[in-house]
């Protein structure tokens, strides 16, 4: 089993719980000087879901998929997994030569050794594609398979996967990723899995830590499992569900705060890895009435970037780092102590060339579910002190107009609303 980044990515439970500050009317401060996530780790840790299969959908022509990810910057990408003989099938080939990296989750009905040759074929074709194995999306009690129905048949499924996909040379290194299941269980996995999505506007962090819990938690069904999310997201369908066992969005800016606030909070967690749902709505709404699945999208229908795609493409900007140690070199501390009234969270970083961020974000109520519209946020006004007297840039990941230089400091003060936003010192 490997994946870069993920013990680093994991010790941030300590690391975070240093900055991360709740509020009650009195300011809070924790002196010490917190462990730094590399920035080349976090990015890493960002995925989204496509459906290259949907042919006919905004999906279908291989270059949409890839211009929308090359926009933002990601280059992880989870998908059912290939099969040759769907005219999709050409599409990940093309992904693949691009740089993309697949997580290929079960959804077809073929015999398992026959998938697995087809994914094997990709990842010997295009080295490093697949970046890991997934077991059955969602599954439900009538789940079956070798005889066995619900979690029974699910355990046996990944027992067979990874006997299966250790067979195979092309795939006998690769990760797997846990089935995603009604009721958490233990199995045959590296990674535990779950898709936590919040319903009705609310901030991620209570069903992040809850699903997080329940799986790799010391109570929960694999203690200290590494884990991911392979779904995760808000959508932008606003007002009462017109279907039943749906749930009302968010407008788009709040869909952008959310969805970071969401994946820095996994990370914080130790989560190795998140898949935004999903990078376009893929099809327009019908005559009757509109979907929520439609509009769970980074882009819109017409391939326009919503405020999440530009928020999430200044999260890459701002932390870029493309040197050869990126992910390699130890970072040292930040030596910063966060100061807040609210529940202002924050997450030091580092780059390889010893430049440090911070990012905070806000974890206020944002959304008024019987109005269906957003609520007023008063922001909480934050105090970073610093070792010494350091220039700081804030870059609201939302709303660029936002964004403001400070003077060389030891104590910045500014406002944090519902938008995230990081803070590069020096």
């Amino acid at each position: 089993m490997s994946l870069i980044g993920q013990i680093d990515r994991r010790a941030l439970i300590s690391a975070t719980a240093g900055l991360a500050l709740a509020g009650g009317g009195q300011a809070r401060a924790q002196p010490a000087a917190p462990a730094a996530m590399r920035c080349a780790d976090f990015l890493d840790g960002i995925g989204v879901n496509t459906h290259v299969g949907y042919a006919d959908s905004q999906y279908g022509p291989e270059k949409s998929i890839l211009a929308a990810m090359d926009y933002i910057g990601v280059r992880h990408a989870r998908d059912v997994a290939i099969n040759p003989g769907q005219p999709s099938a050409s599409h990940y080939r093309a992904l693949a030569a691009a740089g993309v990296r697949f997580c290929l989750f079960w959804g077809v009905h073929r015999t398992m050794a026959e998938a697995i040759g087809h994914i094997g074929a990709l990842e010997a074709q295009y080295p490093g594609s697949v970046a890991a194995l997934e077991g059955p999306n969602e599954i439900k009690p009538g789940f079956s398979w070798n005889g066995l129905a619900g979690n029974a048949a699910g355990q046996a499924f990944m027992t067979d996967l990874r006997r299966v996909a250790g067979a195979d040379p092309r795939l006998n290194r690769k990760p797997v990723v846990n089935y995603t299941s009604y009721a958490p269980v233990a199995a045959d996995c590296d990674f535990a899995n779950q898709h936590p999505y919040p319903k009705g506007g609310r901030q991620p962090a209570a069903i992040i830590r809850q699903a997080h819990d329940e799986y790799v938690g010391p109570r929960g069904a694999m203690p200290g499992k590494p884990m991911m999310f392979t779904e995760f997201g808000y959508h932008t369908l606003v007002g009462k569900p017109a279907r039943q066992g749906r749930w009302q969005g968010v407008d788009e800016d709040l869909q952008a705060s959310l969805l970071i606030n969401g994946l820095l909070d996994a990370v914080s967690l130790g989560v190795s890895r998140t898949y935004i749902y999903q990078l376009l709505d893929g099809y327009a709404d019908g005559a009757a009435a509109p979907d929520q699945e439609r509009h769970f999208g980074l882009f819109r229908f017409d391939g326009s970037p919503k405020p999440a795609a530009t928020a999430l493409k200044a999260l890459f900007t701002v932390l870029a780092d493309s040197s050869p140690g990126a992910r390699a070199f130890a970072p040292a501390p930040v030596a910063a102590v966060v100061e807040a009234d609210g529940p202002v969270r924050s997450l030091s970083l580092r780059n390889a060339q010893g430049r440090a961020f911070v990012a905070l974000w806000n974890e206020v109520p944002v959304w008024d579910v019987q109005a269906a519209a957003r609520l007023a946020v008063t922001p909480t006004t934050v105090t970073v002190k610093l070792a010494d007297a350091e220039p700081v840039r804030q870059v609201d990941l939302v709303d660029p107009a936002q964004n403001r230089a400070f003077p060389p400091s030891s104590a910045t003060r500014l406002a944090v609303g519902a938008h995230p936003t990081i803070l590069a010192i020096g």
